[in-house]
């Protein structure tokens, strides 16, 4: 990922890579892309912008949260049957939650921990 303010300056780079790429016999795929930092960027499972004053912000893209949601009904449902127990549902949370950690996620992970209350009784 490289971040420059100048548009032309990027496509020198491109060029640049694409033609070090080459001599080595390999090239870019076609999600290779230049657009403005504005719209932010989706990067190993986080959506990760700017603010106006500057700051970065890492959220959970949407996708994976939906996807852990899904998860943790059926560890429920396999946790009800006997066909998991406490460790190893521990274990892939736990697993999660730490990447999780890596953006701005106190509260997603609050309220994931509170659907695991099943695991209490």
């Amino acid at each position: 990922m490289l971040i420059h303010p100048d548009k032309a300056h990027l496509q020198q780079c491109l060029a640049n890579i694409r033609e070090h790429l080459a001599w080595l016999g390999l090239e870019l795929n076609d999600k290779t892309q230049i657009f403005p930092l504005r719209n932010g960027v989706d990067y190993l499972g986080f959506h990760s912008y700017l603010t106006e004053s500057g700051k970065v912000v890492r959220k959970i893209r949407t996708s994976s949260k939906k996807r852990v949601k899904r998860k943790i009904r059926k560890f429920k449902l396999k946790f009800a049957r006997g066909e998991m127990d406490f460790a190893d549902i521990h274990r892939s949370m736990q697993s999660w939650l730490a990447h999780a950690k890596h953006g701005h996620t106190d509260r997603l992970r609050s309220k994931l921990l509170e659907q695991c209350v099943f695991l209490r009784s």
